[in-house]
């Protein structure tokens, strides 16, 4: 096995072309498109890998409802293998209203009632038989009880497998995990939740703090105009590959794969953060995360 992207799925419900305030109360209001879509980072990461060719393992949970089962059906039409994954009795799917507006750019819904939705058990018998092991993303759920995370992340290792994680702000320091971060050998905040952890201004500052932590190697997504990539010996800026954005949901996401496939093909640093920036420039240019990456080629052929 290549990666074991383990996570949180939804179904997004994505709303292109919503302006804040172009509908007043009772009106309807017309946007440039309404779609569906599975979603969430693992999945779009595991997407990504598999269209690229890379022995890709989802984990994930579901609840028995009609968004599992549409989730269910996109996910066997990507091609995704499911490790231990599980549906969940009594439990809903996580259903995330995406507003994209004219620039591309994201807010994101979702019901504040998490104790709803179906949870993966990552204290459970999960697959960590990887080369590359994701978590997606930290400070949400399923990663929420501490001692679980800090024994997955100690199982990981001693599988022998790099440990790749994201995260997400959801109000909780960066010391809520406590010594887990010296178990994390690549970390992929993007600039604003760089800010937030960190309290930094400067990229490399923000990257200085996560070395501190224990991290081996940090890339700090920088939207449109790359990324910073550092660890103990080297640290570099590299661009963004120049597109028009017509939706940026994913994005993130493929960027992080695309690094992962430079690391699996035992490439340096370099290399990995121009596959990254090039996956995550193809993501851009399509709505929703499904189908904007379909091989390997297709992201070579930008470098």
């Amino acid at each position: 096995m290549d990666v074991v992207c383990i996570g949180q799925v939804t179904l997004d419900i994505i709303v292109r072309g919503y302006t804040e305030g172009m509908i007043r109360p009772g009106e309807l209001g017309l946007v440039d498109d309404v779609s569906l879509s599975a979603g969430g980072d693992a999945v779009n990461e595991a997407s990504v890998l598999t269209a690229m060719g890379y022995n890709t393992t989802l984990e994930i949970a579901l609840g028995d409802d009609i968004a599992g089962q549409m989730i269910l059906a996109e996910l066997k039409e990507r091609g995704l293998e499911l490790g231990k994954a599980t549906v969940e009795c009594g439990k809903t799917s996580v259903l995330t209203t995406v507003l994209v507006d004219a620039d591309a750019e994201r807010r994101f819904l979702i019901s504040k009632n998490q104790e709803q939705f179906a949870c993966l058990d990552i204290s459970g018998d999960l697959d960590l038989n990887a080369r590359i092991v994701t978590l997606s993303s930290l400070f949400m759920p399923p990663f929420l009880d501490v001692d679980s995370v800090i024994g997955l992340a100690k199982r990981i290792r001693e599988a022998g497998a790099l440990l790749c994680v994201d995260c997400s702000v959801n109000g909780l320091p960066f010391d809520y995990y406590g010594d887990l971060w010296g178990y994390v050998d690549y970390f992929f905040p993007n600039e604003q939740e760089a800010r937030y952890f960190s309290k930094e201004e400067n990229p490399e500052s923000m990257a200085d703090y996560f070395l501190s932590k224990g991290i081996g190697n940090v890339i700090i997504k920088l939207g449109d105009e790359g990324c910073l990539v550092k660890n103990a010996k080297e640290s570099f800026f590299q661009r963004a590959f120049q597109v028009t954005a017509v939706d940026t949901t994913g994005a993130g996401d493929a960027f992080m794969a695309g690094f992962l496939a430079g690391i699996l093909d035992s490439e340096n640093l370099r290399f990995c953060s121009r596959m990254a920036c090039a996956a995550a420039s193809i993501m851009v240019q399509h709505v929703g995360t499904g189908n904007a990456v379909k091989s390997k080629k297709q992201v070579l052929e930008l470098l």
